[in-house]
């Protein structure tokens, strides 16, 4: 383990290759400014990012303008075995060398589905392999069934990041793993930021350090994250696994959850595996995920501490009936609460948390005084930005006679079936606009926030930033 973190380490201070330089004419338009990015619409185009590595695309922006499913890109072999090793990462590490992906990438709220890989004697896999310094955003990756395997550093979004990840999601049926270590359900190992983050996809490995959103974490601050998905030990050796995080050396973990089932084998926590840093923060988080295992040190949210180390709790909460922290060789400051099942679906319970009012607007760019949201005596918490869908901004309604679209303070609804009413409203039931018998296309501005738009008889949220 050690020995693989610091050859990574030592490439970094060597420094990246960079291939030829490319003019952006594989694309379907732009100029790779931050005002006029490179527009991806295709498998061709996703797949000529690796054309763009290095830090000579540092400046470089690519932003995709539409969902894309991989499923036929990946049935024939177009140079790298993806017919039976799948995808490509887009950034890798060969041989001691990186070739990273340094350009900033907007998603464009959209998704990118089918996804698989089958390479298990490569390490720092994922959709993106190796990302840093740069912003990747606004994107959500869907998992085929065949997974997404690798030997080390495993990521469904990207295996290794230093790049600021936000609003970035990895949901799907089939499962990240790694055959070594180091295996996160959105990133295998993150070195900077993550913020309004998600993953609802197994993960699982033969090995140590992985989680359900980032298998090993350090530095940086994970911000109003969660994850949903079961994190699996693959075989008797598996350890330092966390329904969150499998592994933390340094960071801040702020207002984030995991409800997910974590079975281990030891060093087992349903919210990170082990800790191991001067200065860890852990503040207004929850984990409510069934934890099991057959070994050692199995808690219910951090399952080890390590000589040394320094762990701050702070309004954290967490299932009751084992304990919050097993093994401890460092110090703790604070102390987290035990809660039942039916508690933690209690608002009240959740002493020092504040919960967001039915009337506040907000949006990413204005996001609301507090982070939390619960259905009163139905669910556990969940994220604000939760009930805004951002894994999008298209929809059809009105069996798909009614395309919606938002972008830069705009509503563009186009009708191409026949005249219906259609109505725009504030989620306090505040009236925006009322259009009556739309044919065409009409585009409204609106303040940020989330409307419901209805259309003849059917109604859907929408998201304005």
């Amino acid at each position: 383990m050690k020995q693989k973190l610091l050859i990574l380490w030592a490439v970094l201070l060597v420094g990246s290759m960079t291939l030829q330089a490319q003019n952006g004419s594989e694309f379907a338009a732009g100029t790779g400014t931050a005002n006029d990015p490179w527009q991806i619409t295709t498998a061709e185009e996703l797949a000529a990012l690796n054309n763009y590595l290095g830090e000579n695309y540092y400046d470089k922006y690519f932003k995709l303008v539409k969902d894309i499913d991989l499923t036929t890109w990946l049935s024939k072999d177009r140079g790298n075995n993806e017919n039976t090793q799948g995808w490509f990462p887009i950034g890798w590490v060969k041989n001691d060398q990186i070739w990273g992906f340094y350009g900033d990438f907007d998603g464009g709220h959209h998704t990118i589905s089918g996804l698989w890989i089958n390479r298990e004697e490569q390490s720092v896999v994922g959709f993106f392999g190796y990302t840093s310094l740069n912003t990747i955003k606004n994107l959500t990756v869907e998992i085929a069934a065949a997974g997404v395997k690798g030997d080390a550093f495993v990521g469904g979004l990207a295996g290794q990041s230093s790049s600021e990840l936000s609003n970035c999601h990895v949901r799907g049926e089939g499962m990240v793993s790694s055959k070594a270590e180091i295996a996160g359900g959105l990133v295998g190992m993150s070195l900077w930021n993550v913020s309004y983050c998600s993953s609802e996809v197994q993960v699982g490995s033969h090995g140590s350090r992985f989680g359900g959103l980032i298998g090993y974490q350090s530095t940086g601050t994970i911000f109003q994250s969660y994850c949903k998905g079961k994190v699996i030990a693959l075989d008797d050796s598996s350890g330092e696994i966390g329904g969150l995080i499998g592994f933390v050396d340094e960071g801040t973990i702020l207002q984030c959850y995991a409800t997910g089932e974590v079975a281990g084998k030891y060093n087992a926590g349903g919210f990170v595996g082990a800790a191991c840093g001067e200065n860890i923060v852990i503040q207004e988080c929850y984990a409510s995920g069934k934890v099991t295992g057959e070994g050692r040190y199995i808690a219910q949210l951090v399952a080890s501490l390590y000589r040394d180390t320094k762990l701050t709790f702070t309004d954290c909460f967490y299932l009751k009936g084992i304990d919050a922290v097993t093994f401890n060789e460092g110090s703790i400051v604070g102390t987290p609460t035990p809660l039942s099942e039916s508690n933690l679906k209690k608002a009240s319970a959740f002493t020092g948390w504040t919960f967001l009012s039915s009337n506040e607007q907000y949006s990413l760019d204005n996001p609301p005084s507090t982070p939390w949201m619960i259905d009163e005596g139905q669910t556990t918490p969940r994220l604000w930005w939760q009930a805004m869908d951002l894994s999008t901004n298209n929809t059809e309604i009105a069996e798909g006679k009614i395309s919606l679209s938002t972008i830069k303070g705009q509503l563009s609804i186009i009708n191409s079936g026949s005249a219906v009413d259609v109505a725009v409203y504030s989620i306090t039931g505040k009236n925006f606009a009322r259009l009556r018998g739309l044919r065409g296309s009409k585009t409204i501005t609106l303040p940020s926030g989330i409307y419901i738009v209805q259309a003849g008889t059917t109604t859907t949220k929408v998201i304005v930033n």
